[in-house]
């Protein structure tokens, strides 16, 4: 088992981080994605800078933590994708 920590919401990040990984673990079987941030602001306040941290974070930094790995799970033709996430993170 290998964990790591980074920026999801940094693309260069997340796919240094594959890199690194897919190295490390000689190919890739599984990626358990998971990311969050929540405000306890409605929504109505209006506050975008919040608004696009939880997006940038919660739909795209999911996105960018998933992406790297894709070409080698294809070269392999196997690998699985897990996404965690709670509804009330959008």
């Amino acid at each position: 088992v290998f964990t790591y920590t980074l920026d999801v919401t940094d693309q260069d990040s997340s796919a240094d981080t594959a890199k690194e990984f897919i190295a490390a673990a000689n190919g890739i079987d599984i990626v358990i994605a998971n990311a969050g941030v929540a405000y306890s602001d409605k929504i109505s306040s209006g506050e975008a800078t919040q608004i696009n941290k939880v997006f940038s974070t919660n739909v795209l930094g999911v996105t960018n933590s998933i992406i790297p790995f894709v070409p080698t799970m294809k070269e392999n033709s196997s690998g699985k994708i897990v996404i965690i996430s709670s509804i009330a993170s959008f």
